[in-house]
């Protein structure tokens, strides 16, 4: 299988949105965290010309089987540049070949060239498979994000 990592373009907006879809499994369930369909569809639409995104493409048949979406900006405390990933999506029946990895590896080497100083991502605190995969890829926790829900307060 030839794999080709690409700019998302805006044919892709659908695609990807299936493959995000098919990713909200057991882990998201678990996380209390309100999963809003129309919510998610307008953020990938009003962030994909602002943002960077890359998805990844079997070439034959430009089947897309993952996406990475990210963003680069200041920092607030000092003067570091800062490239946040935003979304890592690999296709379920492709987990383990890898794709997640060469995703990463692109987006360090633009993140290098463009003068980015620290690459960062949050990921929900039992999604065990996140976690190990970012500590594969060299990433260590700096800090905890801590949440407190308003919709419930009278």
């Amino acid at each position: 299988m030839t794999l080709k990592i690409r700019k998302a373009e805006k044919k892709d907006i659908a695609k990807i949105l299936e493959l995000k879809r098919a990713s909200m499994g057991p882990v998201w369930e678990d996380s209390e965290i309100e999963y809003d369909e129309e919510s998610l569809k307008k953020f990938i639409q009003s962030r994909f010309s602002k943002d960077r995104m890359m998805v990844v493409v079997q070439e034959d048949s430009d089947e897309l089987l993952g996406f990475l979406h990210s963003n680069t900006f200041e920092g607030a405390v000092s003067s570091d540049k800062v490239r946040e990933i935003l979304t890592i999506v690999i296709h379920l029946d492709h987990y383990g070949e890898g794709i997640g990895g060469k995703l990463m590896e692109k987006e360090r080497k633009d993140a290098k060239e463009k003068g980015v100083d620290i690459m960062k991502l949050e990921t929900l605190s039992n999604n065990e498979r996140a976690l190990n995969f970012y500590r594969e890829q060299d990433f260590s926790e700096k800090k905890k994000v801590m949440t407190k829900e308003l919709n419930d307060e009278k």
